[in-house]
């Protein structure tokens, strides 16, 4: 007998409240970033998640899962995921201020959801520009420049 592929957990949960211990779990999420492959160590690519509260979570894929996981997920798309293991980030490697992040396997549980994609509004904080060298530090130089073509 061929073994059954896994089946998708009906109990779905918003991204924010989920922990390392819960098991099991679904959620349904947006690709709202989604990065290059790199290769550190190991082949890596980074994404980042949204639920339809605003919630974000990024998902990390290494070795096998990058090339084999990786191409399905595409930006601007729903995806029901469950179980992937639950890590969270060292403050030294956290990006966006994510805490969490979901480390998709070739095991993990992925359907495309074929539902409009909710477009939510979402608090970000950006640093104005006249405020760039307070936020880096840099007390006496440039941060940048710009060069205008016309």
């Amino acid at each position: 007998m061929a073994p059954c592929a896994p089946k998708m957990i009906s109990n779905k949960v918003e991204i924010d409240k989920l922990n390392d211990s819960d098991q099991p779990w679904t959620a349904i999420v947006n690709v709202k970033e989604k990065q290059n492959p790199f290769s550190h160590y190991t082949k890596t690519q980074k994404m980042v998640f949204s639920d339809e509260m605003g919630a974000k979570v990024e998902g990390i894929l290494f070795g096998q899962a990058v090339s084999i996981m990786g191409p399905r997920f595409q930006t601007c798309r729903k995806y029901r995921v469950s179980n992937a293991p639950i890590r969270y980030i060292k403050p030294e490697y956290r990006s966006r201020g994510l805490s969490k992040q979901w480390v998709i396997g070739i095991g993990t549980v992925v359907e495309e959801v074929n539902e409009p994609i909710t477009i939510l509004v979402t608090k970000e904080q950006y640093t104005p520009f006249d405020s760039l060298n307070d936020f880096t530090g840099v007390q006496d130089g440039f941060v940048g420049k710009c060069i205008w073509f016309t």
